[in-house]
């Protein structure tokens, strides 16, 4: 599916199912407010604000608290998606 969806299912699957979101935003520096946004599954919030994303910059210490690397393979996957998209306009151009 989505970004949004690869973080809540990496979050849904932790190593540690006790994990609160409070300590995964200590082990990620994250805010805990921010960390409330970013595994909501709802990509908007009731008044219709897009819900923050988990940054990039994050991504990192988030599979490491998590201890999956979903999200990593999800960007993996669709990178590779698009390669081989541009390789297919190539050939057919």
């Amino acid at each position: 599916q989505g970004y949004r969806e690869a973080v809540h299912l990496a979050w849904e699957r932790r190593s540690r199912p006790c994990m609160t979101q409070r300590q995964l935003a200590e082990e990620t520096g994250l805010h805990p407010p921010h960390v409330a946004h970013i595994l909501n599954p709802d990509p908007v919030d009731r008044h219709g604000n897009r819900r923050m994303d988990l940054p990039a910059a994050a991504i990192d210490a988030f599979e490491r608290a998590v201890g999956n690397h979903v999200v990593r393979q999800y960007l993996m996957r669709l990178g590779m998606l698009t390669i081989m998209e541009e390789v297919i306009a190539e050939r057919s151009a």
